[in-house]
């Protein structure tokens, strides 16, 4: 179960210009949706993060101020992957950022990604769980461990997601545009007077 919010408005009684807005915490049931639309969607989030590591990758051995960042964004748009190749086949994905775990489920239902996989996908995979033990890649960890350099690990997540969405286009998924699934409000402050 997870917690939403209820957003109401009423007029407030100092100003009849602007609604006064009240976000009370609320009990949510998560919705199901089907499997198939349910990999199209992850897939999408997963080319979003790696659309967004690919912008701040910069190739300079790795010493980017911004290198674990970039990890993140890379170890995310790979677990979105895993996940929605998962759910393409009518299977929920394991509960689990483990990206070892998601992999070897990925494997048995016939996920080949090249001639290598083993030592291309295989140890990337290891590597990246290896390097956010602990939320390694959002927090600091003062562990030493081992990392796949970052052009590998870019390259290896862009060949990930053309193989995933070939198999989300082979389930019939191949409109650019879905059926809505949610939707998300966005509130932001209130801009002062004469500024837009």
């Amino acid at each position: 179960m997870s917690v939403g919010l209820l957003v109401t408005a009423r007029r407030s009684l100092r100003s009849l210009q602007m609604p006064e807005i009240i976000i009370t915490p609320m009990k949510r049931q998560r919705r199901k949706s089907p499997h198939g639309l349910s990999a199209k969607a992850t897939y999408r989030r997963a080319l979003q993060f790696l659309t967004a590591a690919n912008r701040l990758y910069v190739p300079v051995r790795n010493r980017s101020l911004l290198h674990h960042p970039i990890y993140f964004l890379y170890f995310h748009a790979i677990e979105l992957a895993f996940k929605a190749y998962i759910h393409s086949y009518n299977l929920a994905p394991t509960r689990s950022h483990r990206l070892q775990e998601l992999y070897k489920q990925c494997k048995k239902l016939g996920l080949v990604v090249g001639p290598h996989d083993l030592t291309n996908v295989g140890n990337v995979v290891t590597l990246l769980d290896s390097g956010n033990e602990g939320h390694g890649f959002r927090y600091f960890n003062p562990d030493s461990g081992n990392l796949p350099d970052l052009s590998w690990t870019r390259d290896m997540a862009g060949q990930l997601l053309r193989v995933v969405v070939r198999r989300i286009h082979a389930i019939g998924y191949t409109s650019a545009v879905g059926p809505p699934v949610g939707i998300r409000l966005v509130f932001g402050k209130t801009p002062k007077k004469g500024k837009r």
